[in-house]
């Protein structure tokens, strides 16, 4: 792929990534708005993650912007190329992630059934540095992530993946065990 084209088609991806943030924000601002309760605010979090965890293992893809616009499926070609036999499983462990994040949402929807109002007593600008920092969060990701494959030598970014992959199992089962003993604690002590 020429590079031209290819700077062409990641300020797209930028766009449209940066254009799925601003959707969530304006549900979570509409959530806000209505006094969602935090059990619907936390379901609706965990099914976001879920569906965004989907592609990989439905479609092949790692990215769901990458299975819904058709320019994107250049970028997505270009990615699986370079990524060569283990492409699948660099996106598996994303995925595992966003299911993880997912778990947790649903967890904490189901710690507070029947509380109150997602916002009571936190004050609003937290969730506005909250959203900010996971908009940075999110875009230094994707910086970082088209800098690996753009610039990488293939044999480094199948090495990368690889190690990306073990990293990823050793942080779920961590995690799992957390949220496993967590819910226990609260569920069981403190209720």
């Amino acid at each position: 792929m020429k590079k031209d084209d290819l700077q062409r088609l990641r300020k797209q991806q930028w766009f449209y990534i940066n254009g799925l943030y601003l959707f969530y924000i304006v549900i979570l601002c509409l959530l806000l708005a209505f006094q969602a309760s935090a059990f619907i605010v936390y379901t609706l979090i965990g099914i976001v993650f879920l569906l965004q965890s989907m592609p990989t293992l439905i479609f092949a893809t790692g990215n769901p912007l990458l299975a819904i616009f058709p320019p994107m499926r250049t970028i997505w070609q270009y990615e699986r190329e370079k990524l060569g036999v283990v492409w699948r499983r660099y996106y598996l462990s994303q995925s595992l992630l966003q299911i993880l994040v997912a778990l947790f949402a649903f967890v904490q929807a189901w710690l507070r059934w029947g509380q109150a109002t997602f916002l009571e007593g936190v004050p609003i600008w937290y969730i506005v540095i909250a959203v900010i920092v996971l908009i940075y969060i999110g875009n230094l990701n994707q910086h970082l992530h088209i800098r690996r494959f753009d610039q990488m030598e293939q044999a480094k970014l199948i090495e990368l993946a690889k190690d990306r992959s073990l990293f990823t199992m050793i942080l779920a089962a961590i995690f799992l065990v957390f949220l496993v003993v967590g819910t226990i604690l609260v569920g069981v002590v403190f209720r």
